[in-house]
């Protein structure tokens, strides 16, 4: 499928589709399908092609894939529809994503987020892309 001069830096599989981040020819990154059945890069159809931020990771989800993104410092979240269309999903606060969690049979996903004057916290994202934070991670007594 890949070798290491391809610069593949993440894969999901989704029945049949086989999608990948790579970087050759593309430094901060971009999304190509491929068959499973028949896997190869050279042939792979291009679905989220370079743009002026780093493609960092995806994570399957039911209703797409979540895309990690780096915007000069400051992490965004989208989704890839299975269509191919990528929206953006406004976070609550600039910050890291330190990870991104989801599960191949069920919509959304739960986000890291840490900000420079927000601490460490777990986020849900609903399927239509409103992010709740879930109260999981206690928080630091008001001053």
């Amino acid at each position: 499928m890949a070798d290491f001069d391809d610069e593949v830096t993440s894969a999901e599989l989704d029945g049949d589709d086989l999608y990948l981040i790579s970087n050759k020819g593309a430094p901060r990154g971009r999304i190509v399908r491929a068959t499973a059945s028949a896997p190869s890069l050279a042939t792979a159809t291009e679905v989220v092609p370079q743009g002026p931020t780093v493609i960092e990771d995806m994570s399957r989800a039911l209703d797409g894939f979540y895309l990690s993104i780096m915007d000069g410092g400051i992490h965004r979240l989208r989704r890839l529809d299975r269509g191919g269309r990528v929206t953006e999903i406004p976070l609550p606060f600039d910050g890291t994503i330190s990870s991104v969690f989801t599960h191949h049979a069920e919509d959304g996903a739960l986000v890291s987020l840490t900000g420079w004057l927000s601490p460490s916290g777990i986020w849900s994202v609903t399927p239509d892309g409103r992010v709740v934070d879930t109260g999981i991670t206690p928080r630091p007594a008001s001053m």
